[in-house]
């Protein structure tokens, strides 16, 4: 059953209902580890990188795979703040914590990847994404709870 907006919510922020067509899709990492940035490897991973980004057009919603990032990376982020590791300024990102959290980043997913769109008139930011995070285990046990939302834009 789809819930209704709150009373005091601005209609004009209001998404309107509209469908949507899924197909697969062959998604990449954004950045491979051992990968040096500026080399023959790296700028082929980088081509067919593009290649595969550009045969689906400029707007690029997902559910599931790897995102398509516009700033860095976003597990260690939603690893750090579900630790309560404030995460808005560089201090989160070399506190003492890290060390110990840091592994815990690979248990992250991207659950959904929403574009700015101008079908349906959503503009995150300048042309930025939502990236909404869940941890795989909770994903394998459909457990949304503690679902992150990361916004991006340029």
């Amino acid at each position: 059953m789809r819930a209704e907006p709150p009373a005091d919510v601005d209609r004009e922020h209001i998404a309107e209902v509209c469908q949507v067509e899924t197909w697969p899709e062959l998604t990449l990492p954004d950045q491979l580890p051992g990968l040096v940035y500026d080399t023959p490897e790296y700028n082929a991973y980088r081509a067919v990188q593009e290649e595969l980004i550009g045969s689906s057009g400029s707007t690029h919603h997902r559910l599931l795979g790897h995102p398509q990032v516009v700033q860095n990376a976003m597990e260690l982020e939603c690893q750090l703040v579900t630790n309560g590791i404030y995460c808005g300024s560089p201090e989160g990102y070399e506190c003492d914590e890290r060390k110990t959290l840091e592994a815990g980043a690979a248990d992250w997913r991207l659950l959904l990847q929403i574009d700015s769109d101008d079908e349906p008139g959503w503009m995150w930011g300048d042309v930025g994404r939502i990236y909404f995070w869940i941890k795989q285990q909770d994903l394998a046990l459909r457990c949304f709870d503690n679902v992150w939302l990361i916004f991006q834009c340029s």
